[in-house]
């Protein structure tokens, strides 16, 4: 299952969520024969830190996932404004919540990044993988709460201690 969102701002005032979602399922089924299902408001977080509405669906694969990202309508200015993948990654990244960590050797584990960050506050998630080049992992840590990526600044952290590692 993917989740899409696309800005409710682009749609005139005072329209409803049954012309909006009409809208953008009769838009996805023409252009990619998408069916989406699911459709919901959400107010999201933007990067000045005020909330804007979206409306979000679900799709169920990729291929229209990445379909209906490429497609979208135009919003009061006449600018092209598209579809986007809205995941849990991409939620908590709008909402200040995700720390990215590289130079950790190759058995290191989400379970030693959890123990080694846990420390500074709850952890929604942590995903490991390699960096680019394959010569050490990376890690992609999610807090549930902003407050704790807002300390570790505050603290000046540009390195954490994972093990034997010092991560940047």
């Amino acid at each position: 299952t993917y989740w899409i969102k696309f800005p409710v701002a682009c749609f005139d005032k005072g329209t409803s969520l049954t012309f909006m979602s009409n809208w953008a399922i009769s838009t996805l089924k023409k252009v990619a024969t998408i069916k989406p299902k699911s459709l919901a408001f959400a107010s999201l977080p933007v990067n000045n830190g005020s909330l804007e509405q979206f409306l979000i669906f679900q799709v169920y694969s990729s291929f229209e996932a990445d379909a209906a990202c490429k497609h979208g309508g135009k919003n009061g200015s006449g600018e092209i404004v598209h579809f986007a993948l809205f995941t849990p990654e991409a939620r908590a990244l709008q909402q200040g919540r995700v720390m990215k960590i590289a130079s950790l050797s190759f058995d290191t584990t989400g379970d030693h990044v959890r123990a080694a960050l846990s420390q500074y506050g709850p952890i929604e998630s942590v995903r490991t993988g390699f960096n680019a080049k394959a010569t050490m992992i990376t890690a992609t840590v999610i807090f549930e709460f902003a407050k704790t990526i807002e300390t570790l600044k505050e603290l000046n952290m540009t390195y954490v201690q994972v093990r034997e590692d010092i991560a940047t």
